[in-house]
């Protein structure tokens, strides 16, 4: 899993496996080390409703909720540039965010 956070926009890339553990109900978690005392969490699991974003600060984690619905139609296609995109308003701030599935097939390790 990718995150990429720029201009008040945040896109999540998984790759298909990742989408498909996904709808098994899977949650996918990693983070990012900002110092030796901060690190940002991020995850992306299933909702059975709409999709949403949330930012937990007791846990320094931003959340992705996707609609089971629309990531199951998004494998079952050629998944769109865009991928599963909406806006969402945190404090006073718009952003943009999205899950997109890359279609690469993953290097030979």
């Amino acid at each position: 899993m990718y995150i990429r956070i720029q201009n008040k926009t945040i896109r999540f890339r998984v790759s298909v496996i990742e989408a498909k553990r996904l709808l098994d109900g899977e949650v996918l978690r990693d983070s990012l080390p900002l110092s030796n005392e901060i690190s940002l969490a991020y995850e992306v699991r299933i909702s059975e409703s709409n999709s949403s974003f949330n930012y937990a600060s007791e846990s320094n984690s931003i959340i992705l909720l996707v609609d089971r619905k629309k990531l199951a139609y998004e494998t079952t296609i050629r998944p769109t540039k865009t991928g599963i995109a909406f806006k969402e308003i945190i404090g006073a701030k718009q952003l943009s965010v999205s899950l997109e599935i890359d279609m690469k097939k993953p290097k030979d390790l």
